[in-house]
């Protein structure tokens, strides 16, 4: 598999949007949103947005607004598992450095992206309902980290 994480450019948006993961589609609509509303809204108001490219497909974006971090992505981000986990935790590291406490809300049922969550070296804090779905925070600090 070729992957590899660069910045993003406004057409992988759509690209992103078009197939997004079942469960990414219910994360944002529980925030009223869509999936190409949900990305261009992140696009917009995030301070650094990247695009993972598989296979030369923009299959997920993921960045930081402000201390929220995020993703959203395609059913083919579990193609790079190791890959991600790897290259993930170091853009994380900097990210920690530069920020400070980094956290987002999941989906509760989100099982897949708990993992990554918690592989990545996240903790979840406490358990939230929005729109009638639960949701978990989560936050990722340097400090919580063991590598």
């Amino acid at each position: 598999v070729n992957a590899h994480y660069r910045p993003a450019v406004p057409s992988d948006v759509q690209a992103v949007a078009l197939r997004m993961r079942d469960l990414d589609v219910r994360e944002v609509a529980a925030h009223g949103l869509g999936p190409l509303e949900a990305l261009e809204k992140s696009f917009q108001m995030s301070d650094e947005v990247n695009t993972i490219v598989i296979d030369e497909t923009p299959e997920a974006l993921f960045g930081v607004a402000g201390n929220s971090v995020w993703l959203l992505c395609s059913d083919q981000i579990s193609r790079v598992g190791r890959r991600l986990i790897r290259e993930g935790r170091e853009w994380l590291d900097a990210k920690n450095d530069e920020i400070g406490t980094l956290e987002n809300y999941v989906l509760a049922s989100h099982h897949e992206a708990i993992f990554f969550i918690e592989i990545l070296g996240g903790t979840f804090t406490h358990e939230v309902e929005i729109s009638g779905e639960s949701f978990f925070r989560f936050e990722r600090s340097n400090e919580c980290v063991s590598h």
